[in-house]
This record gives C-alpha cells, structure tokens and sequence, in this order.
C-alpha cells in the first residue's frame, strides 16, 4: 500500500520511465465509487447552476466545474468503458438515502455481472477490458454527521467510534472491488474537515478535524492489514495534499487568494479559481482538475503498461474476511 508522498515532478519523472503518458495508456476502463466530491451528475435532486451542469447527464455536479472523478473520466479515448456510480450525501455506510459502498458496488455488479462470470458482461453492456481502473472516495459525509452529532450532544468516543467503523466499511468495499476482479484500485482518504467553511469559525471545528484523522488512520491501517494478491491499491494523502495547499506548503501549484471561506455566496460573486472552497463543503472546479492531475501522476508512477497478471494464490495469514472473498473469486468461471 502506498500514500500520496512523491512531489509530483518526481512522479511524472517515474511516469515517464515506466513509458505511461495516460490513463489510457495503462487502464482498459475507469469506474468510480464514492460521494459528491466524486459524483458527475447521478444525484436525482442535484444543485442547481451555478453549480457545473454535466450535459451528458443534464444534472449538476457538486463544484463551479467538473468534479475530481469527472476530470479522471476525460484522460480515457471515447469508446473507452467509463461508469460513475458515485452520489452525493453517500455515506459508507449507506446511512443515508442514497447507495454507500456496498450499494455502489451492487450497481456496479448489476451492470457488469463479474468480470469473469458466464455470460458477463450482460448483453449490450461495454466490456471492463484487461486493466479496470477503480478509484474510492468516500468517508466526508459521515466525518460530518459525526461532527454535527455532537453539538446534539454526543459523546466524542462514541463518534469516533462511527467514523472508524464507516473508514472499516470501505476497506471491506475495497476487498470486495478486488473479488470481483479489480486489481488497480486509488483510494482517497478525506480531507480536513474542520478546515471547511461548514466548521472553521465554529466551535466543532477541532473536533472535525480529530474526527477526520481518526477515519484516515483507521482507513489506512486497515488497508494496510489487507494483503490483497496482484492487485496495486494506491492510497492518496488528500487531508495532506489540502492541507499543503492552505498553509502554503503547496506541491500542486495553485495559487489561491483565499483558502478558508466559500466562494458561492448569496451576496457575492467570487473567481472561483482563486478560491479552494466553491460552497460550505465542496473544493471549486480548479482545485478538483488539479487533484486529479495529481492522482494520475501518482497512478502512472506505480504503474507500467503491461497488465498485470491473473488472480495469485491467496497469502496464509490473510485475514478471514479476505480468505472469503478470495474463495468468491476462485469460484468465478473463467
């Protein structure tokens, strides 16, 4: 497992060694997980403009511009199989009325039927090709209702308790990903919530970040318990990358005027590219372009274009619920 630690010039040095220029040089398709930092339009009760209107979709998405998965979904050729299942309020787990993980990956089985299974994929649905791309991002929304659960009067142990075992239930979604036949999986992890504009002049706004800590480490430790066999799971700091971008310790090359309140405002009209924050929650369109950017730098460091070879014995010591999805996977029709 790997965090987002290489500053981008080096990683588009290795990028170039290993003889990736895109996306679409490595990967056969691209699918994305997640909630409305990731969501290009799915939400039927969507924002309205002046939030981006996705015109494929005739919804909007949750920025000024195209969201971080919708940026990602460009560096593909048309005719390339791309699918975003992501919502915006998902939640991990699936607390809210909207599919969180294990309901985005049932989408996403619905509609491609496994990989390998006989038949699959259904009739008239685009083949995932060799080397699907995954990327996961969810854990913002429970961070938040965490946070607001406390000024309801919640005790901290107890929402720190729910933002570990939401971080929990994506390491299972990324484990089930795998099962079913994914084996390049990016994960984000959130950012700093109590740095939104939602919490920074409150109260609740150390206790958001704490919270946003805890659901990282728990994120990260569990993904790193995991020893998922031929598969690159890339771990992406994005409380760190967002963090460097408020306090000046910037590797990204944004340069922003303002970095603590939102851009959209009832009486204001702002540059939306000088601002990190487009409303209470969500980064502007600039910040997400630029992300993704960096995400597929980090993807195209870990990678060559060759693909990677076919499911490998599982590894003794794995954990049990892995041993289960390994089982899954061995029982799939080739």
């Amino acid at each position: 497992m790997r965090n987002f630690i290489t500053v981008l010039a080096v990683a588009g040095t290795v990028a170039g060694q290993a003889g990736a220029a895109t996306l679409a040089d490595v990967y056969s398709s691209y699918f994305a997980f997640g909630d409305s930092l990731s969501d290009n339009g799915n939400l039927g009760v969507a924002p309205a403009p002046p939030y981006y209107l996705n015109p494929e979709k005739g919804r909007s998405e949750f920025s000024n511009d195209k969201v971080f998965a919708d940026v990602l979904d460009d560096g593909f050729v048309v005719g390339s199989t791309t699918q975003n299942y992501a919502f915006g309020g998902a939640r991990a787990t699936g607390a809210s009325a909207v599919p969180g993980v294990s309901g985005q990956i049932g989408l996403f089985s619905l509609d491609i039927g496994g990989f390998d299974a006989p038949g699959a994929p259904f009739p008239g649905t685009p083949s995932p090709g060799a080397r699907p791309l995954a990327s996961v991002w969810f854990g913002g929304n429970d961070v938040i209702a965490a946070t607001q659960s406390l000024a309801a009067g919640a005790d901290f142990d107890a929402a720190q308790a729910s933002v570990e075992a939401a971080a929990g239930i994506v390491v299972v979604g990324v484990a089930e990903l795998w099962s079913i036949g994914f084996t390049d999986i990016a994960v984000l992890n959130v950012p700093d919530l109590g740095a939104v504009p939602l919490f920074n002049a409150t109260p609740l706004a150390p206790q958001a970040t704490r919270l946003a800590r805890a659901f990282n480490a728990a994120l990260g430790t569990g993904l790193d318990a995991f020893g998922l066999p031929g598969a690159t799971v890339t771990q992406i700091d994005v409380f760190s990358i967002l963090d460097g971008v408020r306090t000046g310790a910037d590797t990204l090359g944004l340069s922003l005027d303002n970095v603590t309140d939102a851009c959209l405002t009832p009486l204001s009209v702002c540059d939306p590219d000088r601002y990190l924050f487009w409303d209470a929650v969500h980064p502007t369109g600039i910040v997400h372009a630029t992300l993704a950017g960096a995400v597929e730098d980090r993807l195209l460091a870990d990678v060559t274009p060759v693909p990677l070879p076919a499911g490998l014995p599982l590894l003794g010591g794995t954990l049990a619920l892995l041993a289960g999805l390994g089982a899954a996977r061995g029982r799939r029709m080739r």
